[in-house]
């Protein structure tokens, strides 16, 4: 969680580096949403643009002090809401956010490649040319790492050039 001080120290150090747009990523666990919507508020007062990733947008069951209804006049202060998903963007709907949600998707869409004639035609892949394949993100159990690292041992074995580099976080809970 982020606490206020850090929030605060995060806000000083914007102040003084003259920051004119901030990016943030939301995940209910990372922040007490009061300490959020005063950090919010602060930032929009400052006329500094806000983009938040909403990588969730489903209330927790269990805690009832983290509903994105209680905080929707603070996420209508930001310049941007970026969700993930069409159910995601229904979702900030139902609650009246609409103006500034857009839809953001997770990388690339899975497809047939056996019935993509063009791709199939057009794409060959020469196996001495090193690839270089980066991740980023939080180094949690559902974000791929292992069936990512996985592939590429897969790939590795058929004799690709391939070379990974993770840039992934440590979320310390």
């Amino acid at each position: 969680d982020l606490g206020s001080d850090k929030l605060e120290k995060l806000f000083n150090e914007i102040i003084s580096n003259h920051i004119t747009t901030i990016v943030l990523q939301f995940n209910y666990g990372f922040f007490e949403f009061s300490h959020l919507c005063n950090f919010i508020k602060k930032i929009h007062a400052k006329k500094i643009k806000i983009i938040i990733f909403l990588h969730s947008t489903i209330d927790p069951k269990y805690d009832q002090t983290k509903r994105l209804f209680d905080i929707k006049s603070i996420l209508s202060l930001c310049h941007r809401l970026l969700v993930h998903t069409p159910s995601d963007l229904n979702r900030l709907k139902d609650i009246g956010l609409v103006d500034n949600v857009s839809l953001f998707p997770h990388g690339i869409l899975d497809f047939d490649i056996k019935n993509n004639h063009n791709f199939t035609q057009s794409t060959s892949i020469n196996k001495d040319i090193t690839k270089k394949i980066v991740s980023f993100g939080f180094c949690l159990p559902n974000k791929g790492f292992k069936e990512l690292i996985n592939a590429i041992k897969l790939l590795i074995d058929r004799d690709f050039a391939v070379n990974l580099q993770i840039l992934a976080a440590i979320y310390d809970e």
